[in-house]
């Protein structure tokens, strides 16, 4: 496979030898770098996009970097004519695409460019962000009517899925692009390959893989392999599909599909749908929106045509019976394996005979009974009521047995010989609705609603006689005329099966005139009408549609026309001939005497399509061409090894059955579509169906972001990542992009004051500052602030009950234990949802036990995870000599009561008694028992009395006593404390959380501390570590980064703050219940 000759089959060709390079082709695949500038995107492909504004700015610095150019620009010159200007390449070089990108880049004029754009978008400066910059200015230059109206499968208004593309060979497009940015004057002739070539590698680099066979078509089956497989490769490893061939991207495709499932499925659904598109299933939608019947209808289908597909070679490899063969096993079985069954020792007894031929006299003498001596394989086939004798010992032994034998071969026979003629039809059937499907449109069109009659290939012998004349049939291949139109346009497509293909010709058969042999005067050949025994089924053939007629895309695959002209192309092989008959009968010695038939076995299987290929095909016999009929006609790739024609027929239709029937016949890379379900990550996207977005697949493959933000399954790991970010380029947090009305998980690094994205991946800070928002601290709420709390609490305790009755609990727990499929299904759910957004989903009415299993467990997992991250973060921020306590509500939450919004007033205020009893420790301590053993009655008690308290504390009026709180910045707060000279504890709240911290005197000495209920508790001992952990907590760290602040005043976060007095009267209600949380350790 490593090379694709110019062939008139227009096919991959592979030999043995190809069989044994398959992992060679994967290595050399492997070796297979993407380009340095990857795409060519530069900007455009950041995971955090450019919004439309910023785009427009792109150009507007173009605009302004062209006006400052020396150079006047000429009519037909665009940016990039104008980067090649100063040092203009060479001829050579334009044969290299990426090669001469890469060096209008580096050029002085590129660099220029780039660091133009960037200055005017204010972005942040990396190595290679000229670069990045200059590519989205070259891109949004040839394009930039995809700033506001952005259709995928369109560039520079060229419709890449254009309906001239349909049927034609997927290695043109290239040049079709290249011709439209010509006529459009977006590029001139020289640079106008390089313009293709910079558009396709961002947009559909499909087009640009090497080595491309014709017999790919647009639409066909080999198309949507390779598109499905170039995207999942692209979406892994941006600019590498360009640079591969055909074979390379083919074998790669199973393991590239295995990278990431939700990439894979979102490939898979847009080439569905653009399939459907094509095959007339489903109508091109501008807003990009289908609907899940209509994903599910395409799905079906397409599963259905590959089956169909996987039958069609093992239907026409069905081997005709043998009488024969038949009679040999039934007298084995009979007579035993050394019995002489071929041996002409039986005569007919005409002693027997005589009567019952005398009766029917006159007869011919020819067939009054068998002549001659026959052997008991003969006997076996005839179905004649003759009685034998013999001379011949052991046969003369069981010669009784003989004449009373009943093999009931002929019965056997006529029911194999059936089976396989119909198998041969419907193999038949299915290649011609097959080839006529995988036309260009045009041609679907005029076979689908157009006027059609048949006209076989026929052979003319001159007779004896001056008027004599044989007529025979020429070949098996058919020819349809075809008028369509007012005008009776004529069109003509000739059907040569063998060849696996239907061809136009120019010349009408209505005027063809037989052409006479040069080798033989009386042999002439020509064409002569064929018409169709059922004439009511002619008739539908012959309506014309009325010019003023819309036509729909024609399904040709499945159409009532394209059923109609496959059983005419069977009719037209005339299966049902009584020749056909005879010659798989096999003869016996009565048979040849009765019987003079010249036409053998071998004419049965030159005229059966197929028969000789699929012959080498079993065989193994790759050499001679077969394997390249079989790909030509069904779009599969194969090693030199498949197997296809070995199988059994399909029955199942299921994906499962579908994809071990590919595995078993070895084919490469063809794609069976399972569930479709790959848009729940995405936003903005419809419920229960799919919206594709433009850079959709690419967009899911940066998903890992979200990874991060959600900490799946390995929170402290993607927490040394951000404290790493942190100590390189400032505080560093997960949290949501809003770019347009779009929301994107991504990791924000805070520098001076301004939000620039980060990716992690290549370790950049990247682009201009953006709307960011930080993950938030969302527990301990606080009245006022979450007015759906109440309904959504009771929602989730509601289905929580319901799910765990008796009945139901079993689904439920299954579904706790292992039940990602579950999750991945419900809709809405996506993977970066946070834990209040999941409680949100799990509190909608009438959800499944099993549903509900799975959101508690991932509610739960979300919760650990809340944990990790606002215990990391205090970590972050406190400087070294500060002792770190970690803790978290979100710990206790997720083992006790997960749908709450927190207990941070009550942990806070019984914190502060504890601290003031020196009790701390005893308290963090007690939370965690409580937590772990919450059935125990104590701890089930502490449990109690904790959510009492925090009904009670919670209200902010509740939360803030001894009159109204001041507003406080972080360092108001530190010199609050460092200047007390006494015990004094502070009670801070934001707009949504409680938190603690205070300071005391032990031997004379003073020391502070903070509290968080998310995040821990932080011990200064020192004034200096005072300073910088409080500055960072409450002001420019990443713990501060999560909190819903009061607003900003003299550059720093303002907090509501009270003094905390023990004997207030307004906690005496409550006063005793907060000092035992600490009093004495639980015994749980």
């Amino acid at each position: 496979m490593s090379e694709f000759e110019s062939s008139t089959s227009n096919v991959v060709s592979v030999t043995d030898s190809d069989t044994n390079n398959i992992d060679s082709i994967k290595r050399e695949a492997e070796k297979v770098l993407p380009c340095a500038l990857a795409d060519f995107a530069g900007a455009l492909s950041w995971q955090i996009p450019l919004s439309v504004e910023q785009k427009k700015q792109v150009l507007e610095a173009v605009r302004l970097f062209i006006a400052g150019l020396d150079d006047t620009p000429q009519p037909d010159q665009g940016l990039l004519e104008l980067m090649n200007i100063e040092q203009p390449l060479a001829a050579d070089a334009l044969r290299d695409p990426a090669r001469a990108l890469e060096t209008l880049i580096a050029g002085t004029r590129g660099q220029a460019l780039g660091l133009a754009v960037q200055t005017h978008l204010k972005g942040f400066a990396s190595d290679v962000s000229v670069n990045d910059y200059a590519l989205a200015a070259l891109q949004l230059d040839l394009d930039p009517q995809s700033i506001e109206n952005h259709q995928r499968n369109n560039v520079a208004g060229f419709d890449l899925d254009s309906k001239q593309h349909w049927g034609e060979p997927v290695a043109a497009v290239f040049n079709k692009l290249r011709e439209h940015l010509i006529k459009d004057r977006v590029c001139n002739s020289e640079m106008a390959g390089l313009g293709a070539y910079l558009l396709l590698a961002r947009h559909a680099p499909l087009f640009l893989i090497k080595d491309l066979p014709t017999a790919v078509k647009y639409g066909g089956p080999a198309w949507f392999n390779l598109s499905v497989a170039a995207a999942t490769i692209e979406a892994e490893s941006p600019g590498k599909v360009a640079k591969m061939k055909f074979a390379q991207v083919m074998v790669c495709a199973e393991s590239a599909a295995l990278i990431d499932p939700a990439v894979t499925q979102y490939a898979q659904t847009v080439t569905l749908i653009d399939w459907g598109v094509v095959h007339g299933l489903v109508e091109r939608k501008n807003d990009g929106h289908y609907t899940s019947a209509e994903l599910d209808v395409l799905k079906t289908r397409f599963n259905e045509a590959l089956a169909d597909r996987l039958n069609t070679p093992i239907l026409l490899s069905s081997v005709f019976p043998s009488r024969k063969e038949i009679a040999r096993a039934g007298l084995k079985k009979e007579f035993g394996e050394n019995y002489p069954i071929e041996e002409h020792v039986l005569e007919w007894d005409r002693s027997v005979g005589a009567k019952i031929v005398g009766a029917l006299s006159p007869v011919p003498s020819a067939i009054q009974g068998p002549v001659g001596m026959h052997t008991l394989l003969d006997v076996a086939m005839m179905d004649g009521t003759y009685k034998w004798k013999t001379s011949h010992p052991l046969v003369n032994f069981r010669i009784h047995d003989i004449n009373e034998l009943d093999l009931r071969v002929r019965r056997i026979f006529n029911r194999e010989f059936e089976a396989t003629l119909n198998h041969l039809k419907e193999g038949t059937r299915l290649t011609i609705r097959h080839l006529i499907s995988e036309l260009p449109l045009e041609d679907r069109e005029n076979i689908e609603y157009g006027k059609i009659d048949f006209y076989q290939d026929k052979t003319i012998k001159a007779g004896l006689q001056f008027h004599d004349k044989f007529v025979r049939a020429g070949n098996q291949n058919l020819t349809l005329r075809v008028e369509q139109g007012i005008d009776k346009k004529v069109s003509v497509y000739y059907i040569d099966l063998k060849a696996g293909s239907i061809t136009k010709k120019d010349v009408d058969p209505v005027t063809q005139t037989d052409r006479v042999s040069v080798h033989i005067p009386s042999v002439s050949y020509g064409v002569r009408p064929f018409y169709l025994a059922d004439r009511d089924i002619a008739k539908k053939l012959k309506r014309r549609p009325s010019p003023s007629w819309t036509f729909p895309v024609p399904d040709s695959y499945s159409s009532e026309r394209t059923r109609i002209i496959a059983d005419a192309f069977v009719e037209h092989l005339d299966y049902d001939s009584e020749d056909i008959l005879k010659a798989a009968e096999g003869l016996t010695t009565w048979d040849q005497e009765v019987e003079v038939l010249e036409r053998s076995v071998k004419f049965l299987l030159n005229l059966i399509p197929f028969k000789s290929a699929i012959s080498n095909f079993i065989d193994g016999k790759y050499l001679d061409g077969a394997i390249d009929l079989f790909l030509d006609v069904l779009g599969f790739v194969t090693a030199g090894v498949s197997a296809t024609a070995k199988l059994a027929q399909l029955g199942a239709r299921t994906a499962s059955a579908l994809s071990k029937a590919l595995k078993a016949a070895k084919i490469i890379g063809a794609l069976v579509i399972g569930e479709l379900n790959p848009f729940s990550g995405l936003h903005g996207l419809a419920t229960g169906g799919a919206r594709l977005a433009g850079n959709g697949v690419k967009f899911l493959a940066n998903r890992g972001l979200g990874n991060i933000a959600r900490l799946r399954g390995g929170a402290a790991g993607s927490y040394e990542l951000l404290q790493a970010v942190g100590k390189q380029h400032g505080t560093a947090l997960p949290g949501t992009w809003k770019v347009g009305e779009q929301n994107i998980a991504g990791i924000g690094v805070l520098k001076n004051d301004q939000w620039y994205p980060y990716n992690p991946v290549n370790n950049r800070i990247y682009g201009a500052p953006g709307n960011f928002q930080p993950r938030q601290g969302r527990l301990g709420s606080l009245s006022g602030v979450d007015a759906g709390y109440a309904d959504r609490y009771a929602g989730f305790s509601a289905n929580i009950a319901a799910a765990r009755t008796p009945l139901n609990f079993p689904a439920f727990r299954k579904a706790y234990d292992d039940g990602l499929d579950i999750l991945e299904a419900i809709t809405d759910y996506s993977f970066r949802m946070d834990t209040q957004q999941l409680v949100e989903l799990a509190a909608q009415p009438g959800r499944r036990p099993e549903e509900m299993g799975a959101l508690v467990r991932e509610i739960e997992d979300s919760l650990f995870d809340d944990a990790t991250f606002y215990t990391n973060l205090l970590r972050q921020d406190m400087p070294k000599g500060v002792t770190v306590e970690p803790f978290s509500q979100c710990y206790f939450l997720a083992r006790v009561d997960m749908a709450s919004n927190g207990r941070c007033a009550a942990l806070s205020y019984a914190m502060a008694y504890a601290y003031l009893h020196r009790r701390e420790g005893t308290l963090l301590s007690n939370v965690l028992k409580a937590a772990e053993k919450q059935t125990h009655p104590q701890a089930a008690r502490f449990i109690s009395a904790l959510e009492k308290s925090q009904q009670r504390l919670g209200p902010k009026y509740s939360f803030h006593t001894g009159g109204a709180p001041k507003k406080m910045d972080a360092q108001n707060i530190i010199d609050e404390l460092v200047a007390s000279r006494d015990s004094k504890i502070l009670m801070i709240g934001t707009k949504s959380h409680g938190m603690v911290a205070g300071t005391r005197f032990t031997g004379g000495k003073q020391e502070w501390f903070f509290f968080d209920p998310n995040s821990g508790m932080a011990i200064f001992e020192t004034r200096q570590t005072l300073q910088q952990g409080l500055s960072k907590a409450f002001g420019n760290g990443s713990l501060a980064s999560t909190f819903k602040t009061y607003g900003k005043k003299r550059g720093g976060a303002d907090y509501a703050v009270n003094e905390f007095r023990p004997g207030d009267v307004e906690l005496t209600d409550v006063r005793d219940t907060l000092e035992k949380f600490s009093a004495m350790p639980l015994s749980v």
